[in-house]
């Protein structure tokens, strides 16, 4: 473990509510996943525009994570946790309707709420209703784990 990771464990330890936003002068997916594993709400350049540090803030702010966008898509892609046993993921994945199934699958797939819009002939809005309805169904936070999740 890194000296900075177990400075972050420890923060996190002591400080429940703290939010740490990690800027380092060279991004790299190795880093952000480990930073972002140890419990950062954020990552990113800390030489990112202005209007990037502030939505980042924002973000953060809001109980969400923030990550720049090449991570996220890597994270997505890449990314995979020890899976359910098939049957708990089955269970739950029954809970879901054949278009909240569908966004799930296209979210998985590194797709942005946009491009599974076009895919499915749907409005943007309907994906997002559909993904914030597989969120609380499958007890997930964001995209991320529900990439995780399903891969």
């Amino acid at each position: 473990m890194s000296k900075s990771i177990g400075i972050i464990t420890y923060l996190l330890t002591d400080y429940k509510d703290l939010k740490i936003l990690a800027l380092t002068n060279n991004v790299n997916f190795l880093k952000g996943t480990e930073l972002l594993q140890a419990g950062v709400q954020g990552y990113g350049n800390a030489y990112m525009h202005p209007t990037l540090l502030v939505q980042a803030i924002e973000v953060i702010i809001s109980n969400n994570v923030w990550i720049y966008p090449e991570l996220a898509q890597h994270l997505i892609k890449n990314i995979t946790k020890q899976s359910l046993q098939t049957e708990q993921k089955d269970t739950k994945l029954n809970q879901l309707t054949q278009h909240e199934k569908e966004c799930a699958i296209l979210v998985s797939e590194g797709n942005s709420n946009k491009e599974i819009a076009s895919l499915l002939n749907l409005q943007e809005i309907t994906i997002k209703k559909h993904l914030s309805s597989v969120y609380k169904k499958l007890s997930i936070k964001n995209r991320i784990e529900l990439a995780i999740f399903l891969n």
